[in-house]
C-alpha cells in the first residue's frame, strides 16, 4: 500500500482521510539513525517531551536499530525507552533483561570473522551481547564504538556475535562468501556496508517478541524507520509509517508517511496523530 501523508501540515486532502482513522497505540518502537536522531545525531527536545508524554500515558516505548549494544547507551539515557531492540533484531533488552536474543554461533562467528580478515575487510567489527571485538584501531576516536576490543580474528573468539559488520571493495568476494556462509542473513546499506546475522534475525521478528511479553497485540503497535531493514517490521505494525527521507521501498511498505529525521517527523506524527487521538 502507497504510503499516506500523516496528518501534518501541508499534507492537503489526504489530512481529512487520515482524521477518519482511529488509532489505539500501546507500543511506539522507532528507528534510530535517520529516522528519530537528525543528521547531527542529535535527539531535539521536542522529541524528548513527545516521548516522555508516552510514557505518561502509559505507551510502551523503545527503539530498533542496527546498533551494537554498546553503540546506544546515549539514546538510552536519552530517551528512558522501556526497550531496545539492537543489532538488527538480534537482541531484545528491557534496561538489562535479556527478552529476546538469537546469536550467530559459535564456531560459524569464528570461521566468519577469520575469513573477512583473510580477505581484507574494512570496517570489520563483531558485536557480541556485551563485547565489540575489532581488528584494526579506527574506532579509538569513535564516541560510540572506542569501546571495541582489538583482536587478531584468527584465533576463535569464543563469543557468539550479534551482528558483524564490514566492507568489501568486491561484489565478487562478497557473493563467495555468502555460498560459504549460506546459514547467515545479509544486509547492506547506502553506504555500503554489510551487516550479517543469524538466519531469521530481523527487527521484526524481535518486535514479534517484545509485543508478546507485553502482552500487546501488534495492531496496537506503531512503527517507524528509513532503510531497508525498517520494512518488514513497518509492515507487521498496525501503524507502520516512513519518515520523509526514507527510501522508496520504505514508503511503499509503510502505511503512512511523515516528515523527515531533520523535522521530527516521528515525534509530529506521535504527538498530533496517536496522542492527541487517545481519550
Amino acid at each position: 500500500m502507497s504510503g499516506k501523508r500523516c496528518a501534518l501540515e501541508g499534507a492537503g486532502a489526504e489530512k481529512e482521510n487520515f482524521g477518519q482513522m482511529d488509532f489505539d497505540v500501546r507500543l511506539i518502537v522507532s528507528d534510530l539513525d535517520d529516522t528519530l536522531i537528525r543528521r547531527d545525531k542529535s535527539i531535539s527536545p521536542y522529541t524528548q517531551r513527545v516521548f516522555a508524554e508516552c510514557a505518561h500515558r502509559g505507551i510502551r516505548t523503545g527503539f530498533a536499530t542496527a546498533r551494537l549494544l554498546a553503540a546506544t547507551q546515549a539514546e538510552q539515557e536519552i530517551l528512558r525507552p522501556d526497550f531496545r531492540i539492537v543489532s538488527g533484531g538480534a537482541m531484545a533488552l528491557a534496561g538489562k533483561e535479556v527478552l529476546f536474543f538469537r546469536g550467530m554461533g559459535k564456531e560459524e562467528t569464528s570461521d566468519f570473522l577469520r575469513a573477512l580478515q583473510r580477505k581484507g575487510a574494512e570496517g570489520l567489527l563483531a558485536g557480541c551481547r556485551e563485547r565489540m571485538y575489532t581488528n584494526s584501531r579506527r574506532f579509538e576516536h569513535s564516541p560510540r564504538l572506542h569501546t571495541a576490543i582489538i583482536r587478531d580474528f584468527e584465533k576463535p573468539t569464543g563469543e557468539e556475535a550479534c551482528q558483524v559488520f564490514f566492507r568489501l571493495g568486491s561484489e565478487e568476494e562478497v557473493r563467495g562468501l555468502k555460498e560459504v556462509f549460506p546459514f547467515f542473513d545479509w544486509l547492506r546499506y547506502r553506504d555500503g556496508t554489510y551487516a550479517v546475522t543469524a538466519k531469521g534475525v530481523s527487527k521484526a521478528s524481535a518486535l514479534f517478541e517484545t509485543a508478546r511479553r507485553y502482552d500487546i497485540a501488534l495492531a496496537q503497535t506503531a512503527a517507524f524507520g528509513d532503510d531497508e531493514g525498517d520494512c518488514e517490521m513497518l509492515a507487521l505494525c498496525g501503524v507502520g509509517t516512513a519518515v520523509e527521507n526514507a527510501l522508496p521501498c520504505v514508503k511503499r511498505a509503510a502505511r503512512f508517511v511523515t516528515g523527515s529525521n531533520e523535522e521530527d517527523g516521528v515525534a509530529q506524527f506521535v504527538e498530533r496523530c496517536i496522542l492527541k487521538k487517545m481519550v
